[in-house]
């Protein structure tokens, strides 16, 4: 997963890794997260939207790994709104 400003694709905030053929958010990529809230909270209250983009490998078919990347990109804005960004500001790309 990797989490930008939408207007500067090329500045990734974080980059949150999953186990094997899973969404669950790993316990220890929590702290990353935290890491970043701060930031992410900054660009919302400036009105920037924040894009989460889903990744998998290359191992399953591609219908199955789109909707895996798209899970993983869920499960992080479901964080973030759990932390208080608005789901509003949140794009998911899977």
């Amino acid at each position: 997963i990797e989490i930008f400003p939408e207007d500067q694709a090329s500045q990734v905030l974080s980059t949150i890794y999953f186990d094997f053929d899973s969404a669950k958010i790993r316990s220890d990529q929590i702290s990353t997260l935290k890491r970043n809230l701060d930031q992410i909270k900054a660009l919302v209250d400036r009105g920037v939207t924040i894009v989460i983009e889903g990744h998998t490998c290359q191992i399953g078919s591609h219908a199955h790994n789109i909707h895996l990347s798209e899970q993983r990109a869920e499960a992080i804005r479901d964080w973030l709104v759990a932390q208080g960004i608005p789901a509003n500001m949140i794009k998911v790309v899977g």
